[in-house]
């Protein structure tokens, strides 16, 4: 979540963009799963054949795009809280100098 100071607009961006990753990775799992069961239910899923052979590519980028989805979450989370810390700082060096400005007058 991005900080109180961030605009709502790009709080709600860093919730959706989230939310969009997990149900994107959890649609194509499903969606997987879903095809695999079927094919393998009515014996097409051989290793010789070439629906086998689709379906282990199917597996195949369905891990691979779960394993960088899991890098990337891991990323996002390491510049979201990047975000916020710095946010942090800025409002609270902001303070600072506010108040050394009213000591000078």
């Amino acid at each position: 979540q991005a900080p109180k100071g961030f605009p709502p607009l790009l709080r709600l961006s860093s919730k959706l963009s989230n939310t969009a990753m997990k149900l994107t990775t959890s649609i194509l799992a499903v969606a997987s799963v879903a095809v695999v069961s079927i094919f393998s239910a009515q014996g097409l899923a051989t290793q010789d054949s070439p629906v086998g052979k689709a379906l282990q590519l199917i597996s195949d980028l369905q891990a691979k795009i779960i394993k960088e989805g899991e890098g990337a979450q891991k990323v996002y989370a390491e510049f979201t809280e990047w975000c916020e810390e710095r946010s942090k700082n800025v409002g609270f060096e902001i303070k600072t100098g506010k108040s050394q400005v009213a000591e000078l007058k």
